[in-house]
């Protein structure tokens, strides 16, 4: 799908939510659903995310021994851009 046809997708779907996603430290999607209008206003911006997802293991209990993030740092937010090459439409969702 091309830019403009995932914004038109996105417009024209009557749950008015996109869900993001994130991959942690492990490789496992962390991920959230935003309101369509948020989603618009982060295509062409930026966005950011809290990075204890590079603090914690699969069971979400946080590394004790890294220096990255951790309760030294309060788990800031990091900086992020969405990816429109990774969108893709799946679940009860696909027409």
């Amino acid at each position: 799908m091309t830019s403009r046809s995932i914004i038109d997708y996105v417009k024209s779907h009557p749950s008015g939510k996109v869900k993001i996603a994130y991959s942690d430290i492990d490789g496992i999607l962390r991920g959230k659903y935003i309101s369509t209008e948020n989603f618009f206003s982060i295509v062409d911006g930026g966005s950011s995310f809290c990075d204890v997802i590079f603090g914690w293991d699969s069971s979400d209990v946080a590394y004790d021994n890294i220096s990255y993030t951790g309760w030294h740092s309060g788990y800031p937010d990091a900086p992020a851009r969405l990816d429109l090459n990774t969108f893709s439409v799946w679940g009860s969702f696909v027409e």
